[in-house]
């Protein structure tokens, strides 16, 4: 197997979603074909929270497994041998004493996540000011469509390195509309990826997420009907015939 890719997200403070962007990046990379799991390392214990609320959650072999998402409380769980393509590291708030910022940087792709807030968007601006963050992704959350704009523009030379993350209250329901940010954040991570010696093969039909956890836009819904609607007609056709 090829070099684990590893990819590390942080909050500029707690509840901005930064464990729901982690987890839809897993989902997204298992949909590409890619082997991905999930690494909890801040204080929120989130993996903790979740076996006491959620039914339908599977452990083997001291993994966490629910909706086929692997779920890691902390980086020893994974043992000497990483057997995933990607490791989306989750590292909690940066204004936790705990935050360990060197690992962060360590990690080959790095995403802050931020808000809109006085007290997030200027911790946001803050950061922009420190060369070690030069390379970091930056997604913000719960942001009205009338302040998009406005956010790019304080973000100035990094609005490029920008996105916006869709209102999304469960992390598990997969949302297709940010396949674009994901793919472009991950780069050429995915593309010069190799398994085994090979490049990879995207296994659609072993990797697709369940389609109950897809939301799809209205495009998107519009195109699935018609596509649909000519099938149906297309087979009419040859009954006729």
């Amino acid at each position: 197997m090829g070099k684990t890719v590893t990819v590390a997200l942080c909050g500029v403070q707690p509840r901005i979603g930064t464990t729901t962007q982690a987890l839809q990046m897993v989902a997204y990379l298992q949909m590409m074909g890619y082997t991905a799991a999930y690494v909890e390392l801040g204080n929120q214990e989130y993996i903790y929270q979740m076996r006491k609320l959620y039914r339908d959650i599977t452990v083997k072999d001291g993994v966490v497994f629910y909706d086929r998402l692997p779920l890691y409380s902390d980086i020893k769980s994974l043992g000497e041998i990483e057997p995933y393509d990607f490791l989306v590291k989750d590292y909690g708030a940066m204004n936790d004493p705990e935050f360990n910022q060197v690992s962060f940087m360590e990690q080959d792709i790095q995403v802050i996540c931020g808000g809109v807030k006085p007290n997030e968007i200027f911790y946001m601006q803050d950061l922009l000011k420190k060369a070690e963050y030069r390379s970091a992704k930056f997604i913000f959350s719960f942001v009205p469509p009338d302040q998009k704009d406005g956010i790019l523009s304080l973000m100035s030379q990094r609005a490029k390195d920008t996105f916006f993350a869709n209102y999304n209250p469960d992390p598990f329901s997969y949302d297709s509309v940010m396949n674009k940010t994901y793919r472009v954040i991950m780069g050429n991570y995915m593309s010069g990826l190799v398994i085994s010696g090979q490049k990879n093969k995207r296994k659609w039909f072993l990797h697709m997420p369940n389609p109950r956890n897809i939301r799809l836009n209205k495009k998107e819904i519009g195109a699935f009907v018609v596509a649909c609607m000519m099938i149906i007609f297309w087979i009419g056709f040859q009954m006729i015939k």
